[in-house]
């Protein structure tokens, strides 16, 4: 529309195996949206909503029902295309099947950084950052006593992804993907890095 544009996916999904008891049926809902809004050149604000859900018919330990909802709002500016734009992170996870499963809820806020560029000339580039901190509800508690120093903590995370697709010569492409993510928990033992890297080099005739 004049101004902006809306984006959305939604799928719901039905699953039955036919056991006994309507063991492992459920039903899944999850929404993805991207509302971005231009009140004028050259400014750009974005919002971003996910929603996963997961409903099982016959709720156990190991098969959890949970809701998790999170979202971004973002403004900044864009120009001969290029976008950078900031602004608050807020997820939530809920849920129901007792202890266990209670230990993973959290609520989580940061700061997240968006950066996208598209030249026509043949280079796409996305970097995504996010700086927050995610407090669980039951930081802490463990129901196993062998597992205490296994206990859950509370943490600053920082996730970082970057895609894109460049152009090198002729038909040839390079497509990198880069995605990290650091945790420093308020108990050290539990810090964590994961990094993913993969270059792609596509040819097209």
């Amino acid at each position: 529309y004049d101004g902006g544009d809306l984006d959305l996916r939604a799928r719901f999904e039905r699953r039955d195996y036919n056991n006994f008891d309507d063991q492992d049926d459920y039903l899944r809902l999850e929404l993805d949206g991207r509302h971005n809004w231009r009140p004028g050149e050259p400014w750009l604000t974005r919002q971003n909503l996910r929603l996963d859900a997961l409903f099982f018919d016959d709720a156990t330990i190991l098969d959890f029902n949970y809701i998790r909802l999170g979202g971004d709002i973002l403004a900044g500016i864009e120009h001969a295309g290029l976008s950078m734009l900031a602004g608050p992170h807020l997820e939530i996870l809920d849920e129901s099947a007792g202890d266990l499963a209670q230990q993973e809820d959290y609520v989580e806020w940061g700061i997240k950084l968006d950066l996208d560029y598209l030249s026509l000339g043949g280079m796409f580039l996305s970097v995504e950052s996010t700086l927050g901190r995610r407090r669980l509800a039951a930081e802490g508690v463990v129901v196993d006593s062998t597992l205490a120093g296994l206990a859950p903590t509370d943490f600053t995370f920082e996730r970082l992804m970057l895609i894109g697709d460049i152009r090198l010569v002729g038909g040839l492409h390079l497509n990198p993907l880069i995605s990290a993510e650091w945790e420093w928990h308020d108990n050290p033992d539990n810090d964590n890095r994961l990094f993913l890297v993969s270059v792609e080099l596509m040819s097209e005739f």
